[in-house]
């Protein structure tokens, strides 16, 4: 696979699943969890939190050396390929914040939760499209949850109170989070007006504190070498804590990604007639319903030339649509006037109450077996006149001790 990838796709990054990685580790290191309790929270920290490549490599070593576990195999192999799994190598790369494939692994636990393997093809989309409907409604009750109930403010910042209004519920509870780790930190070093120094707060020797340079771009954009903006689309703790001692409002504009935010719906909010042809049919209907309360609910009162011109479109529209609508064809009608067209899905499952007994391949071949060995062939004209003794062919065939009792 990793060859596959390398001459193939050349731009694209390959990354090894880190649960995989480390889903041996206890085996591996099993003394070391058991004869010091503190190792395992050191090592799950330092795979897990840390940014910084440089700070991962002298805190792994120092791990090997504080525990004598130099000379270990299964070690020395993770250090080895740390640039495919480690989270600091990757931090110059968009993933949503995943380090595993938690992605596709969710999916296809969903899918196997309604969808049985045996399932054939027309069941399995027509669930499909039920899992399709239920996933589409728990997002729009957290959207809607999000919109109606209001989150109370802990700090009472004016950038917390922006974060509040534009992130939704999930990421803004990680903005949260990491305004609050931003008190851990502090601005060593003022290089200008726009770029600074942060380092940890709370080590003994501030030289050996890896530095964080902060640099903000005329409010627009701030940049953290960390790289925790490019890898999951939030501001780290040390740019918050530079928003803050420069008294900011507002996150800038162009850290604020619009697939975490509330008006985020799937389609380009700022391109909107370009973003039809990728949009659902769905999508569209909302974004004319949004647009339409939006000119209802305006303070300013609506001119006479205002109204007629809306109305007309959406008279235009609306006459243009059942026009179009009369000159469709029934779907079967379309079959038979065309053969040549292919449905291009299944038709809809016929069963209600649940998956029949017979559409698995084990249970065909049981249901057929059965039959074989109950059915026989029916008599044909010239045996139906034969006598009962003589084993017609619909009867069970009898012993001569059998018939001689009857």
């Amino acid at each position: 696979m990793t060859r596959a990838i390398r001459n193939k796709l050349k731009d694209t990054k390959h990354r090894w699943c880190r649960w995989h990685v480390l889903k041996d580790a206890k085996t591996h290191l099993g003394f070391a969890y058991s004869k010091h309790s503190s190792f395992k929270k050191e090592f799950n920290e330092l795979v897990t939190y840390e940014r910084d490549a440089a700070s991962f490599e002298k805190t792994w070593k120092a791990l090997e050396i504080k525990y004598k576990l130099t000379k270990n195999t299964y070690l020395q192999i993770l250090y080895r390929y740390r640039h495919r799994w480690a989270t600091p190598y990757f931090m110059d790369v968009f993933c949503g914040g995943m380090t595993s494939t938690q992605r596709s692994e969710s999916a296809n636990h969903m899918v196997k939760a309604l969808i049985q393997k045996a399932a054939s093809m027309h069941l399995f989309v027509s669930k499909f499209r039920e899992l399709q409907a239920d996933r589409k409604y728990e997002e729009g009750k957290a959207a809607f949850v999000t919109k109606q109930k209001n989150r109370k403010l802990r700090t009472n910042e004016p950038l917390e109170e922006h974060a509040n209004a534009v992130y939704t519920r999930g990421m803004y509870e990680r903005f949260n989070y990491h305004m609050h780790q931003s008190g851990k930190y502090k601005i060593k070093e003022k290089i200008s007006q726009t770029e600074f120094i942060v380092i940890y707060n709370k080590m003994k020797n501030e030289e050996e504190a890896f530095k964080f340079h902060v640099t903000l771009h005329e409010s627009e954009y701030i940049h953290c070498s960390c790289g925790m903006f490019e890898h999951m689309g939030l501001i780290c703790r040390h740019a918050i804590k530079v928003l803050l001692h420069l008294d900011k409002a507002e996150i800038p504009r162009r850290n604020i990604l619009g697939r975490w935010t509330k008006a985020w719906d799937g389609c380009d909010p700022q391109n909107q007639v370009h973003a039809m042809d990728i949009c659902s049919e769905e999508d569209k209907r909302r974004m004319i319903i949004n647009k339409a309360l939006q000119l209802a609910n305006k303070r300013s009162r609506l001119s006479n030339y205002e109204f007629e011109q809306a109305m007309q479109v959406l008279t235009t529209v609306d006459q243009n649509n059942e026009r179009g609508a009369e000159k469709k064809l029934a779907p079967q009608q379309q079959l038979l006037l065309s053969n040549d067209q292919i449905p291009t899905s299944c038709p809809p499952s016929t069963y209600k109450g649940g998956r029949p007994p017979n559409t698995g391949l084990k249970s065909w071949l049981a249901s057929t077996k059965k039959q074989t060995m109950t059915s026989s062939p029916q008599p044909t004209e010239l045996v139906c006149d034969w006598p009962y003794e003589e084993n017609p062919p619909t009867r069970k065939k009898r012993s001569i001790s059998e018939v001689g009792r009857l």
